[in-house]
């Protein structure tokens, strides 16, 4: 599921065609992240019956694809998950089997994936005090919202004890603006990021607290009390720029639409 540019990339050969090279190793996409777990895990089963080795529990393997291209509908362990085919799995102990060049990992962050939509008022860059830059805001908003997330959600000392590289981390991966001139306000802008989360922290308690502070921080525009450093949120006739976040997928909804949105407080 992950794209690949021949000639920017610098491939030798088509990287939609497997290769072998010197000393058989195996040139393409996948052969080491991921099709190089499946075909551990595929060894892996053989070898135990071959063996005749009966485990002391049921194996279960699950196989996804989708991991890149999260916006293709029906693929991927969220789509396993809803199907109700990983609850047998519940309370059980899992082991994720990731590698690539390096070698095995022992530990690895889960991934929560968001969206933050920033209504502002576009208008003629010339006249900034008719408008609300909704790329300054939502950029403002991520930034505040990562700020946030890394003093609640600090690196942990079992992070260390088990070797991982990186803490929980959240950011913005994603702009789009649909904005074409460099002068003209944009007025509409939508960032998506994800938070990629260790085991150490509880999933769904760090999903509440950042859909209410991103709640509070629309809130606060409302109240015309936005953060000292914060871009313009209100026009000069008085309209203010909103803020409307949520979790992709199964993530904690503020609303039957999906979006922690406050009403607009002209």
């Amino acid at each position: 599921m992950v794209p690949a540019d021949q000639k920017a990339e610098g491939w030798e050969r088509s990287p939609f065609e497997l290769w072998e090279g010197p000393g058989g190793v195996l040139y393409g996409r996948g052969v080491t992240d991921c099709l190089g777990h499946v075909a551990v895990l595929t060894d892996l089963l053989a070898q135990l019956a071959e063996r005749k080795v009966r485990p002391s529990r049921t194996l279960k393997v699950v196989l996804i694809s989708n991991e890149e291209s999260s916006e293709l509908p029906g693929l991927g362990l969220n789509y396993v998950a809803e199907q109700g085919m990983l609850k047998p799995l519940d309370g059980q102990p899992v082991y994720w089997l990731d590698s690539a060049n390096f070698g095995p990992t022992l530990g690895t962050a889960g991934v929560s994936l968001w969206e933050l939509k920033v209504t502002g008022v576009g208008g003629h860059s010339g006249m900034p005090q008719n408008c609300v830059n909704a790329l300054e805001l939502g950029m403002a908003a991520s930034l505040e919202l990562a700020r946030f997330f890394h003093e609640r959600f600090p690196p942990t000392e079992d992070e260390k004890r088990w070797g991982f590289l990186s803490s929980s981390s959240l950011k913005a991966t994603v702009v789009e603006a649909p904005n074409t001139k460099e002068t003209k306000v944009p007025a509409d802008v939508v960032l998506r990021g994800d938070i990629r989360l260790t085991p150490f922290y509880d999933l769904a308690e760090v999903q509440k607290a950042v859909t209410d502070f991103m709640a509070e921080l629309d809130a606060r525009l409302a109240r015309d009390d936005a953060p000292a450093h914060f871009p313009r949120t209100r026009t000069a006739g008085g309209k203010r720029g909103e803020l409307a976040f949520r979790f992709q997928g199964r993530g904690p909804r503020a609303s039957p639409a999906g979006w922690t949105r406050r009403a607009c407080a002209p």
